[in-house]
Formats: structure tokens, sequence, C-alpha cells
């Protein structure tokens, strides 16, 4: 069957679609506006080639006898202005092809080769660009959505002034590759962050010697991990590298053993660890690395372990070491009173408030249960309480449960003072007589100290009242003369302290007591009473 078509050789005629059928063809073979025709099942007229191109729309000057205007399908290369904009009649107008529309609007175009197809200029893409092979671009592709590859990415490696990929329009920051498998962040045209090959990483520093090192002004530190010797391992080093290698980092380093966590000063000469409680603030504690010893607050620690506290100008400071658990327990603190004295306090805490109980002064003494400097500073030992102090011996036979030793070898020596009131009167003492070479016991008889109301009256009747028994204490195996206190009491009260058949809370025994050496000088006025009796009786 013959293929049914229309043919014309007058230029620009275009056939009539009401005079053809459908699917049937049409040509025109005129030079100028050669063109290849069909109709379609929608009746319209559909050209199909070839290619248009001049700087005005084909058939603009349509030839008598044919359909006027363009058809659907009918390409157009329009070359006006310059450009070479690629437009395809829709039935209606005109419309220009486009990779997308927006106010930059660019063709494509093939290569001087002829071998790819390539923009003109800049690329605006405001969706996805999805880029399934190689893409070059030669100059700038603005992105304002996603850029997705499933591929790789090539970028200039550029270099810190003017890294490959960098943000926006600031064009000095960015990322760049230096060196072959080396990577580079920077910042306003300097490396901040530098990758090398080996995989080490330098902040601050382009050629790192370790993992991590960091260099600054701030913060001049290097880490450094290595194989020290056999089952001890480097983690962290410490120190400051002003060039060179890293055998020149001589601060600090902690090394990681079987079972072991050491922190050590890089030289051992001087390599002394040091801790400070924040940037631009002094020292607080130190290792000293040749002694071992540990100063806190003290710089240069002569002993094992220095406890130092710079005072105030004026006033009390003290440096402590407490023993807590719950906001309970005790504390050891060396104290500095400026213009006082010095020494150390043991302290007792109650719900977090610490109470001073004992204290050595810096001249020796000893302070329980008083902070008194005055009255400390007078004796070696002072103790303050509601019952004083207990002393037991538990040494037996002739071991002193105490011992009084005054040193003084001329004149007469104090071995105990006895001394009341608030006012700290003394009222008798315990005195060595090393001219009679024995030992005083002696109670405060100054007259001064006393009201004398006439001369004694009356002893031997005084005397005759009172009973003396031969009996033996308690526990005692040796009977001898004594007096019953509460029968004294009767006659002599002021020989006599305590009350008659007194008991503690607990139903034990008060015992009375007896001075009888106030007996003595009523004794003293009887014997005299006597003598004058005989001396009267002429005996």
């Amino acid at each position: 069957m013959a293929l049914q078509n229309l043919r014309s050789s007058t230029p620009s005629k275009r056939p009539d679609a009401s005079s053809m059928s459908d699917g049937q063809i049409a040509l025109n073979t005129a030079a100028a506006s050669a063109g290849l025709f069909f109709k379609d099942s929608n009746g319209d007229l559909v050209k199909t080639g070839p290619v248009h191109i001049g700087t005005t729309a084909p058939n603009s000057t349509p030839a008598t006898g044919g359909s006027t205007g363009n058809s659907k399908g009918e390409a157009w290369l329009d070359t006006s202005n310059g450009n070479y904009v690629l437009k395809i009649y829709d039935g209606a107008a005109w419309q220009s092809v486009e990779i997308a529309p927006g106010s930059a609007r660019q063709l494509l175009q093939t290569n001087a080769a002829g071998t790819d197809v390539e923009f003109t200029s800049n690329v605006d893409v405001p969706g996805t660009l999805d880029v399934t092979g190689a893409t070059t671009l030669d100059s700038t592709a603005s992105v304002a959505g996603l850029l997705s590859a499933n591929g790789k990415i090539s970028f200039a490696a550029g270099n810190a002034a003017a890294p490959g990929i960098y943000p926006g329009s600031d064009t000095d920051t960015g990322i760049s590759s230096p060196s072959l498998n080396e990577l580079s962040i920077s910042t306003a045209g300097t490396s901040r962050l530098y990758i090398d090959s080996s995989g080490d990483v330098g902040i601050g520093v382009s050629d790192p010697s370790s993992k991590l090192e960091i260099s600054g002004n701030a913060l001049s530190t290097t880490f450094q991990g290595e194989t020290i010797s056999a089952g001890s391992t480097e983690r962290l080093r410490i120190g400051y590298r002003t060039g060179g290698p890293e055998s020149a980092l001589t601060c600090g380093q902690i090394i990681e053993d079987t079972n072991s966590l050491h922190i050590a000063g890089r030289d051992t000469a001087n390599g002394d660890i040091i801790f400070h409680s924040g940037s631009g603030v002094p020292e607080v504690m130190r290792i000293d690395a040749v002694s071992g010893n540990v100063g806190i607050g003290s710089s240069n620690p002569s002993e094992k372990l220095v406890l130092a506290n710079v005072a105030a100008p004026t006033g009390f400071s003290d440096t402590a070491i407490s023993m807590i658990r719950s906001n309970y327990g005790g504390r050891i603190a060396g104290y500095l009173d400026q213009g006082v004295g010095h020494g150390i306090t043991f302290d007792t805490i109650d719900n977090a408030n610490p109470t001073e109980r004992l204290r050595i002064t810096n001249n020796g003494n000893i302070v329980c249960g008083s902070t008194s400097t005055t009255i400390s500073n007078l004796y070696t030992l002072h103790a303050v309480g509601t019952r004083g102090a207990v002393i037991k011996s538990t040494g037996g036979g002739n071991n002193p449960t105490q011992t009084l030793w005054n040193a003084n070898s001329t004149g007469d020596s104090t071995l105990l003072e006895f001394r009341v009131n608030t006012t700290d009167t003394t009222v008798g003492n315990i005195v060595h007589d090393r001219s009679a070479g024995l030992v005083d016991y002696n109670t405060t008889s100054d007259y001064r100290a006393k009201t004398l109301n006439g001369r004694v009256e009356n002893s031997g009747s005084i005397i005759d009242q009172l009973k003396v028994y031969n009996g033996t204490m308690h526990g005692a195996t040796i009977e001898l003369p004594m007096l019953v206190a509460h029968e004294a009491q009767e006659v002599v009260p002021y020989c006599v302290t305590g009350t008659k058949d007194a008991v503690d809370s607990e139903g034990n025994p008060i015992y009375q007591g007896m001075d009888v050496s106030k007996l003595v000088p009523l004794l003293i006025a009887e014997i005299q009473e006597l003598r004058k009796r005989l001396s009267d009786a002429g005996i």
C-alpha cells in the first residue's frame, strides 16, 4: 500500500489539516522553508522538522493556500540578540527550552569538540541536582537546595588563604588540601586544624608529631602516645615544643602500666608536678620530682607533706587536715595568729562546725579545753574542764602515777601549786626545801590573807570532845588511830567536808573527807595552856 502524502514546493506553504487524513504526512520541499508535517489523532497539524534557525519565527509570512500560523512541535533556534535559544511551539505560543524557570536562564551547548554538553555560565538549581555520572564545573554552581551525589565530588586543593571549599562569599575560610593525603581547615586565611597523611592532627601546628598536638598562646601543650618500655605505655604527654622533634617535650606524662596508672614529670631532675585551680591562679599543690615531697600551698616542700596557707596581714588564719563523715569528725590545723603566735590545734567537728579541743603553742605549751593565750604562755600544760584531768597508771608496783620534777638545782623548788578563783589566786603549794632537805606541804598563811579575832580559848574542852579510835581503813592491813568525819564535824566542822551518808544518782556512797592538819593550831594552843598550868604549879 502506497504511503499517502501531500507535497508542495511553494516557500512557507503549510498543509491544511482539514484536507488531510489522520496520520497522513505532508512535505514542503522549498529550500528556504522545508518541512515535514503529519496530522495526529487530535486533528492537529504537527511539524517534526527540520529546526528553523533565524532571528524571526518560522512561517512569519506564510504563502497563500496553506494553513496560517505555526504547527505544534515546531522547533526554532532563535539567534536574536546574539544568543542561541531553542524554542518549541506548543500549539499556542513559543516556549523556550530551559533547565528550570528562574531569573537566570542559560542554555546548554556542546563543547568545542562536540563530544560533551556544557553550561555556558552559572547554573542556578533551586531544587535538587541529581548527577549520576561525572560532572565537571568550570565555573560556579549555586545550589539553594540540596546537592546530592551518589559518587564523588572533586574540588580544587586550594590553600589556607584560598580553600577549595568555602562558605558563601567567605573565600579565605574553608577546607583545603595542602599536599597529597592531607587536609586543612582554615579561618581568615590561616590554617587552624591540620591532618597529615599518617592521621596525626595538629591544632595550631602544621606538622604534628603525635596523634593530637595543640599549640597556641593560651595553651602550649602536646599530647603524645607512645610505648615507653615493655609493659608500659605513655597515654598522655604534656609539654611545650618550640620546634624540632617530640623529644624536646619535657613537662610531664601519664603512663599506663599493668593494673596501674602513673603520673610523672618528663624530666626527673626538674619535672615537678604542679597543680593550679585555674588559668593565672597561683599553684595550689606540688609534687617534687626528686624527693617526692608534697606541698599544698608550698612550692618548696621540705617534708613528705607540707601544708601551708598565706596568712592575712593581721588576724588569724590556719591550714587544716580534716577527717569527716557526714559533717562529723575531726581536724588537725596549723594556725598563725598574727602578732601573737603560731602552733597547731586539734578540733572536733559537729555538724560541720569545728571546735578547738587542744592546742600546742609555738613555745611548746599544751592547752586543753581553752584557747587562752595569756595563761597558756605561762604553763607547759594548761587543761580546762568541768572535772579537770585524770591520770591513770597501769604499771603497778613502784611505778608512779605522776611524777613532779623540778630541774632547778639551786634554792627551793616548787613542785606543785594550788590556785583558785577566776583571779588565779595561789592558796598553797608543795615545795622542796633544799636547806632542810624536806618536802613542804604549804597552805597560804600570810597575815595579809587573814583577819585575826583573838587567841584560842577552851582548846582542851574542844579536844576532849573528839573521839579517837583505833581502826583499819577498808582494803588496808594496818591498824592506826583515827577520827570519824561526821563525829568530828559536830566538834570541828572546819576540818570536815561532805555530808554524812551522802550518795550519788546511782546510789554509790560519796565519802566525807577530813583535813586533820587544821587541828594542829588547836593542839598547839592546848600544849601552850598545859605548859602554863605546869609552870603555874611549879612543875
